[in-house]
């Protein structure tokens, strides 16, 4: 794991001009990475039982929640989903179900079998792309994102 003060050099190079966070996020660090873990392993489990592929779990994750969590964080827009009972309708409504569907998310894989299908299925979805580029156009999107966030007053 990076030491505190390399993350930081980092940040404070990379997105200093975006937020006034840099503490804020070393201090969630160790929490946001369980985190992208825990999202991780119903995506692994799915593509490793062949419920989906790579492609599916990106472009699902792309074009759902990947934008609007973006945009408000997971909390903020599950709430906003429940109209004006908000967060408590929705987790009322869905608890039962969300119940259930959590005992499929799978578990993490136990070896290491499951990385070459990994593997193959992102090499799959890159072949028609220039992954360097991706990349570069990836990070303009997130500076010009957080550049149009920062001047919207009512968007945290």
């Amino acid at each position: 794991m990076l030491s505190s003060s390399v993350c930081l050099d980092y940040l404070n190079n990379q997105y200093t001009p975006y937020t006034n966070h840099i503490q804020e996020i070393l201090a969630i660090l160790p929490f946001t990475l369980r985190s992208r873990s825990a999202l991780r392993v119903p995506k692994l489990s799915l593509v490793q039982r062949g419920v989906a592929t790579v492609e599916d779990v990106d472009t699902a994750i792309a074009y759902g929640p990947g934008v609007r969590w973006a945009r408000l964080g997971p909390f903020l827009n599950l709430h906003a989903s429940g109209g004006s009972g908000g967060i408590t309708h929705v987790l009322r409504h869905l608890g039962a179900a969300q119940r259930e569907w959590a005992r499929d998310l799978g578990t993490y894989p136990e070896t290491e079998d499951y990385i070459e299908s990994m593997a193959r299925g992102v090499e799959t979805k890159l072949q028609a792309h220039d992954f360097l580029e991706m990349i570069r156009q990836r990070d303009q999107l997130l500076i010009e994102l957080l550049e149009a966030k920062r001047k919207l007053s009512k968007i945290p």
